[in-house]
């Protein structure tokens, strides 16, 4: 009987598994070189690879398929905060990253959207992003596009990625999950 719980158990995680939205790339692959516009941010007016720039350091990449700025407005405040926090005792190959990529369908630069977010939430640190969705990153990156996959959240170091979050949401169970993912990639071993 034993067994048969187990089996059955182990049929109903599978079930719960197979029924979530998956995006982005999973633990332990490697986020590679792509070259997003800049709106926001530190880098603004550039199309600065991120990964290239800073090969060594701990990062949050934020890809926006479908989502609202009400929902990503306390994801991003949050990242801002961890960049604060975190960069005023690390050198530069040490210092943490966070920005966000927008793929946007028409191709067009969401320029508006971007300015608008990054004012009403503080933002300086944190950059916001666009690639058009035929980029090839976004297939990289593995990013599902579909209506179900609002964003894919990767924290990655030295370019590995460590966690994935599909869907995250700005509140604060959500955020505390995000936090634990940024504090084991940026607390000193």
């Amino acid at each position: 009987m034993r067994n048969t719980t187990v089996i059955a158990l182990a049929s109903v995680a599978a079930f719960a598994v197979a029924g979530a939205v998956r995006s982005g790339l999973q633990p332990g692959e490697m986020a590679s070189a792509f070259d997003p516009h800049h709106v926001t941010g530190p880098e603004k007016g550039t199309d600065t690879c991120m990964v290239c720039k800073y090969p060594f350091n701990p990062a949050v990449v934020v890809w926006v398929t479908n989502d609202t700025n009400a929902n990503l407005g306390p994801i991003a405040k949050r990242l801002e905060s961890h960049i604060a926090k975190l960069n005023a005792s690390r050198g530069p190959r040490d210092q943490f990253k966070a920005y966000f990529v927008f793929v946007e369908k028409s191709g067009k630069a969401p320029t508006q959207r971007l300015t608008s977010l990054a004012t009403s939430n503080g933002l300086k640190n944190v950059s916001l992003t666009w690639v058009p969705s035929k980029e090839p990153a976004v297939k990289d990156y593995k990013i599902d596009l579909s209506a179900a996959t609002k964003n894919t959240v990767l924290v990655y170091d030295k370019r590995k990625v460590t966690a994935n979050f599909v869907n995250l949401t700005g509140d604060a169970t959500a955020l505390a999950k995000l936090d634990r993912a940024i504090a084991g990639v940026t607390t000193k071993k």
